[in-house]
């Protein structure tokens, strides 16, 4: 019996030495625009014309935040006339942990066809589509599309190497922005040691008297820095705070 030919993945030489090296500076960029700029040349070596990278709680699509590598133009003309809720990419991502080719989306309405329109105007005809979970099940979620303007670029021979890389792509911008949200949250609500340590009792679903045990507190002190904490973060119901703080990666 004749052994199988193994796939030959059809990139230029050096593809995955140079996406993997910028891959690496992400974990170690300290601002958005640093990102963003890794974001553009990771781009360009994967051979794509246009990428976007987004963030967003499960369920809550309007709580999306962006960083982009193409034309400007498409993100006031997304907000302008996408409902995100009705978004094929973000619908996938939402669903699904797999990457995909764009052409293997199941578009079932209008919204989603003018979205995927409005995106070919852009820089979109073919895509990559790639979710990027978060540990654990939390809310949290990312999405990395790379778009190129070739018509089928993505459903070529190169897709296999396209794919091994965009996936770890997607995973490191992620991790990276999970982080940045979460320092954001800890500045914004000025959140201190103990209120940290309150978050994970709460998530772990303590009453006030199991947690005024632990921290050698009273009942009624415990019920006080919930009701603070609450405030800080703008949710009514410590149940709420514990939800957040999770989704943010607090605890």
């Amino acid at each position: 019996m004749t052994p199988s030919t193994p796939e030959v993945i059809v990139v230029a030489p050096g593809f995955f030495e140079r996406v993997g090296e910028v891959i690496c500076r992400i974990a170690a960029s300290r601002s958005e625009p640093e990102t963003v700029h890794l974001l553009g040349e990771a781009k360009k070596h994967l051979g794509a014309d246009a990428a976007v990278f987004c963030s967003f709680l499960r369920d809550e699509t309007a709580q999306l935040r962006f960083m982009l590598a193409c034309d400007p133009g498409w993100i006031h003309e997304y907000e302008r006339i996408v409902c995100a809720s009705h978004d094929p990419w973000i619908m996938h991502a939402s669903e699904s942990s797999e990457a995909v080719c764009g052409s293997h989306l199941n578009i079932q309405s209008h919204a989603q066809l003018e979205a995927l329109s409005l995106a070919r105007r852009f820089g979109f005809e073919s895509t990559l589509i790639v979710p990027a979970p978060s540990s654990g099940g939390a809310a949290r979620l990312g999405l990395l599309v790379l778009g190129s303007r070739r018509e089928g670029f993505f459903e070529s021979e190169r897709y296999t190497a396209l794919k091994v890389m965009a996936r770890p792509l997607a995973m490191e911008l992620h991790g990276w922005w999970v982080a940045q949200s979460r320092r954001e949250l800890v500045m914004r609500a000025k959140l201190t040691d103990i209120d940290l340590e309150l978050l994970r009792h709460l998530h772990r679903g303590l009453s006030s008297k199991q947690i005024a045990n632990d921290l050698r507190k009273s009942t009624n002190a415990v019920d006080l820095l919930v009701s603070r904490l609450t405030a800080k973060l703008g949710v009514s119901r410590r149940g709420a705070a514990a939800t957040l703080a999770a989704a943010y990666g607090l605890i």
